[in-house]
């Protein structure tokens, strides 16, 4: 063996997730606020306010934490990794619930992202946003409902 105990792998675990999971975070804000600066292509009046560019962010968490639990809920390996199972049999278990916890959590940010564009690239008067959104609330509606 070279050394490492399960102790200090244990915690090595633990703070290459941390750091994974921050490079992921930084990349994901940054690019979802490259994305909203050059949909709007610099005008003034299209410009997002503090409330829509925080929406759109945390919608952007949402969806990569969404992505990630989705995952989890695929593959029983990468849920153990990410530690939300302890075995393959938990993960059986789980698996229903972590699938639907991830369309939940989707939905969620799916909705904050719509919301947070639609006055900046003007579809706040389109009928689709409506529907869009209503098929956010019963996905998010469903999925909590079932689980």
């Amino acid at each position: 063996m070279n050394g490492m105990t399960k102790t200090n792998r244990k915690r090595w675990g633990f703070w290459s997730t941390v750091m994974i999971l921050a490079v992921v975070g930084a990349a994901v804000g940054y690019l979802g606020a490259d994305f909203v600066d050059r949909r709007v292509g610099g005008q003034a009046e299209a410009l997002p306010d503090a409330s829509e560019l925080a929406a759109f962010l945390v919608g952007a968490i949402y969806l990569v934490s969404a992505a990630v639990v989705g995952l989890g809920s695929a593959a029983s390996r990468f849920g153990m990794a990410m530690d939300m199972v302890d075995d393959s049999d938990d993960w059986a278990d789980q698996r229903r619930m972590l699938g639907l916890s991830a369309l939940g959590c989707g939905a969620w940010g799916g909705a904050l992202i719509l919301l947070a564009l639609s006055r900046p690239l003007g579809w706040a008067d389109d009928i689709w946003v409506l529907v869009l959104l209503a098929i956010f609330a019963v996905v998010l509606a469903a999925s909590t409902w079932m689980t």
